[in-house]
């Protein structure tokens, strides 16, 4: 990944949580992110698979 891939993941976990403190990393796990809530997982999982025109499969939905 790219640090412009990870500016984006920033940007929309920022615009989703609405707080622009969020900073992500290859480290960033959900307890990471005050407000984490499952709906919002997948919120996040389907704005990242449009965003970089990808789809998750199971598995890496899991690990996120």
């Amino acid at each position: 990944m790219t640090k412009n891939d990870f500016r984006k993941i920033q940007e929309h976990l920022q615009k989703l949580f609405m707080n622009e403190d969020i900073k992500s990393t290859t480290d960033t796990v959900p307890t990471d992110v005050k407000g984490w809530i499952s709906f919002e997982h997948i919120n996040l999982r389907i704005n990242l698979e449009e965003e970089f025109d990808i789809k998750f499969n199971v598995s890496d939905v899991i690990k996120i």
